[in-house]
């Protein structure tokens, strides 16, 4: 993912049987400071039965390099950040923010979205 870039993810819920609706939540530790704002880095959210799609827009001021994603599933409500005794699973990845790709037209800088999919199954 680029600084500036959008990404599309896809969340599916992996059932062995039957599928029930879900609440999900999906934080980026964009300042890299080691904590998931729930207000200020929650990067996408939805509910449904089996896969959603949402698109994350990565802020232009992040800064390149690894960074923290946290996604959450819960059956009960939206999830926090970090919760215990919830009825659902979290999974933490790190993805990686690359510099924003800019090019010159008529003499305005303009920053190019790059948009890229991402599927993740929990």
């Amino acid at each position: 993912m680029n600084s500036g870039s959008q990404q599309t993810i896809r969340l599916t819920p992996g059932y062995a049987g039957f599928a029930y609706p879900e609440y999900w939540s999906v934080f980026i530790d964009w300042n890299k400071d080691g904590v998931l704002d729930p207000f200020a880095e929650e990067a996408a959210y939805g509910y449904g039965i089996g896969t959603i799609t949402r698109t994350i827009h990565v802020p232009h001021h992040v800064t390149a390099g690894d960074v923290l994603m946290r996604v959450v599933m819960d059956y009960n409500g939206w999830p926090a950040t970090c919760a215990l005794g919830f009825s659902g699973e979290a999974e933490d990845y790190t993805i990686s923010i690359g510099e924003s790709l800019n090019l010159q037209i008529d003499g305005i800088n303009t920053a190019v979205a790059n948009t890229t999919h991402t599927e993740i199954v929990v």
